[in-house]
């Protein structure tokens, strides 16, 4: 038990363990933002004020002076979110709200360390005609937002595409 700290060049190989999915999340994209300091700061402590957690966040590249910021939270959330205040204090010229969205992750260990498992995962939803929305990574996780109609199709394929029945 504990840690073996060792002089070398061996990590643990990258693995995908399990395929999550969550159906109950909406996207919330705020478009036309000021590319400026302290913006992003402004929308995170709104929403923290307003009891609103987030998952997934994305800023786009800037587009002239503007951004465009998008972010998914629990739909049971919404209710919470006073669109009203988060567009003026974010100054977004217009806020949008998606439905009929899912969160689809692969869950393992050195997940980015090669572009191998993140292009099977996309190449396994082309295969099987599902769009990505948006895209977030981490070293144990690599989550997409897809259409919720495509969820079940998804997840299946992916567990093929990762042998994932053969995981004990």
């Amino acid at each position: 038990r504990g840690t073996l700290i060792w002089r070398g060049s061996k990590v643990e190989q990258p693995i995908v363990r399990a395929v999550t999915s969550d159906q109950d999340i909406v996207k919330v994209v705020l478009q036309e933002v000021p590319d400026r300091p302290g913006i992003a700061a402004r929308v995170l402590k709104t929403l923290a004020e307003q009891n609103v957690n987030i998952d997934m966040i994305i800023q786009s590249m800037r587009s002239g002076d503007y951004n465009t910021m998008a972010f998914t939270i629990q739909a049971s959330d919404l209710e919470k979110l006073k669109q009203d205040v988060l567009k003026s204090r974010s100054e977004a010229r217009e806020i949008t709200v998606e439905g009929a969205i899912a969160k689809l992750s692969i869950v393992g260990v050195n997940l980015t360390a090669t572009p191998a498992i993140a292009a099977t995962l996309f190449e396994t939803l082309a295969n099987e005609g599902i769009n990505i929305d948006m895209i977030s990574a981490s070293n144990s996780r690599i989550s997409v937002v897809i259409d919720n109609k495509k969820v079940s199709l998804a997840v299946n394929a992916i567990h093929s595409a990762f042998n994932l029945e053969e995981i004990i």
